[in-house]
């Protein structure tokens, strides 16, 4: 019955023929670039795969410097003992974000009254760590206009040697080690004379 409608005529319209080739040539463009981009995502997985894994030791590291910084930073307060150092680490952790000081731990460290008991335990006496902060403190100001931590001075008798007078012998811990008993005992009130005297 259609074929008497189109008077037996199989032709198909110019205007339409034109139009599914261009469908069909754009189906065929389409999966030529679909079979090329899952090539791409094929060759791109493992990639994706080692980001992945970046991104995860990533957020690994960046963790274990935050605790790391935390625990350098409760040390420095003086809390030396791993109790204490645990204690104060849980304590700021259990503190809202809203109660942190701006400073952050090492300023809460600081306010010794608004420590929990626990962690006031493990904090050197006050007097102790404010010398502590004051010997730490000291600064010089160069030519430049920075300033620097003032170098630590040496022990003022370091190096220095101890005189014998002319005609005695110098009593070292090593020559005295070396004395048999005998020789000991001959030079005990020699060695007693000299100890003193320091």
């Amino acid at each position: 019955m259609a074929d008497e409608d189109n008077g037996g005529d199989d032709k198909i319209p110019a205007g339409v023929q034109e139009r599914i080739s261009k469908l069909t040539a754009a189906r065929r463009e389409a999966e030529a670039r679909a079979s090329q981009l899952e090539e791409r995502i094929a060759e791109l997985a493992p990639a994706a795969k080692r980001l992945e894994t970046l991104s995860t030791q990533l957020a690994e590291y960046q963790r274990r410097e935050q605790a790391w910084t935390e625990e350098r930073t409760i040390l420095s307060s003086g809390i030396s003992d791993p109790d204490g150092v645990d204690f104060a680490r849980h304590a700021w952790s259990r503190l809202p974000d809203d109660k942190r000081p701006a400073g952050g731990i090492a300023e809460w460290l600081t306010q010794r009254d608004a420590l929990p008991k626990a962690v006031q335990a493990y904090l050197p006496p006050a007097a102790a760590s404010s010398s502590q902060q004051a010997a730490g403190s000291i600064q010089q100001t160069g030519a430049n206009g920075q300033t620097a931590a003032a170098p630590k001075l040496p022990a003022s008798n370091a190096g220095a040697a101890t005189q014998v007078p002319h005609g005695q012998v110098a009593w070292t811990p090593e020559r005295i080690r070396a004395l048999t008993p005998a020789e000991y005992a001959a030079n005990k009130d020699a060695i007693k004379a000299e100890l003193m005297r320091r």
